[in-house]
């Protein structure tokens, strides 16, 4: 367990030093600060979509494909799915800022020798879009996440930690959901439970 814990540590994350104002650009890189350790950690995204809905809400995904740092066949794939909500639910209890907006799912996952393995991460945060026809920048701010599930050798190496990032998007339903079906399709492969429920905080699960 502890090869794994590595592995993707060395691959998920590293370590950077970070100046103020250094997030502020566009630079599809996410920079995350674990709170147990202090330490503050990057992880670019090769992709970023965008659609909005008929109700106003929007759905953000990011993801990137990487190789395995031990030389092991196949992909390790990262896709995080962020939901903003148009309007602020008054009966929704939103964990962290009170002008949280969004729910977040960071999913890091691969299929090694047929056996699916994967880390999930669920929080909220506050998310600001910023209109162009052409490639919207949504701004992550205040956001909290949580190991909330982990199968397989690919443990947790951050913990519950926060993040931020800026990230130009493009919109694109048809890679947006292959994208979320490739998610669905190694949860239903695990043992998660797959009936979506309404989110009330960040322990509550939503379907890709």
């Amino acid at each position: 367990m502890n090869n794994g814990l590595l592995s993707l540590q060395v691959l998920l994350l590293s370590a950077i030093g970070l100046s103020a104002g250094c997030s502020s650009a566009v630079s599809q890189d996410l920079i995350v600060t674990s709170h147990k350790s202090g330490q503050a950690f990057t992880q670019h995204f090769a992709e970023g979509y965008l659609n909005r809905d008929s109700h106003g809400d929007t759905d953000v995904v990011l993801a990137v494909d990487t190789d395995h740092p031990d030389g092991r066949p196949g992909v390790l794939k990262q896709i995080m799915h962020i939901r903003v909500m148009w309007r602020s639910d008054r009966s929704t209890k939103w964990e962290g800022a009170p002008d949280t907006n969004a729910s977040i799912r960071w999913y890091v996952f691969t299929d090694h020798a047929g056996q699916p393995e994967m880390i999930e991460y669920a929080g909220t945060g506050t998310v600001t879009i910023h209109d162009d026809k052409d490639r919207p920048t949504v701004t992550v701010e205040n956001a909290q996440l949580h190991p909330a599930f982990s199968q397989g050798e690919l443990n947790d190496p951050i913990g519950p930690s926060k993040f931020e990032g800026t990230f130009a998007t493009v919109t694109n339903r048809q890679r947006m959901d292959e994208l979320l079906s490739e998610v669905r399709t190694t949860l239903a492969a695990t043992s998660l439970p797959q009936q979506p429920v309404e989110v009330k905080t960040a322990e509550a699960r939503i379907a890709p």
